[in-house]
């Protein structure tokens, strides 16, 4: 090998499996799958067996895009307002593991980048998530309606 090329092959190797820089956008906020979660945060619990849940939670934020100055002073409004959806559903199998789908759209307006007006509807990634109970102390949400009177622990009988 010349001595030339072997200190660009590292380098050519680097660039190529290193991941890209992608914008994360405004909306940082994922909801939790699950009729028990607090919001963000999972509830360490199963829905009962086929035990279906589904809900949608709304956000809304003011000025999440704002340009200011080096002092803080507000240069120009990008997005005024934004609304962020998610609607969600999940299954409880066998008292032991959970399935859950989160589908998250995204509405905003406001002037935009060039002052010509955003008003936009876009859908995020679909999320698909599971939960397993481990352990012996492993729970079965209490309280999600068909499936209420199987709500207890699996094991140590409720």
């Amino acid at each position: 090998m010349d001595t030339h090329t072997r200190p660009t092959l590292p380098v050519v190797l680097s660039l190529l499996l290193a991941a890209p820089a992608l914008a994360g956008g405004i909306n940082h906020f994922e909801a939790a799958a699950g009729p028990h979660n607090y919001v963000v945060t999972n509830h360490p619990a199963v829905l009962p067996h086929l035990t279906p849940s589904a809900w949608l939670l709304l956000s809304y934020a003011h000025d999440p895009l704002v340009f200011r100055d080096a002092d803080g002073n507000e240069v120009q409004k990008i997005i005024e307002h934004q609304i962020n959806g998610e609607l969600a559903a999940a299954l409880g199998l066998f008292d032991r593991f959970e399935i859950g789908i989160v589908a998250p759209a995204l509405f905003v307006t406001g002037p935009g980048f060039d002052n010509n007006g955003l008003n936009e509807v876009t859908t995020g990634d679909l999320r698909v998530m599971g939960r397993v109970g481990v352990g012996a102390d492993a729970e079965v949400a209490e309280g999600v309606g068909p499936g209420e009177q199987r709500a207890e622990r699996i094991v140590g009988g409720g």
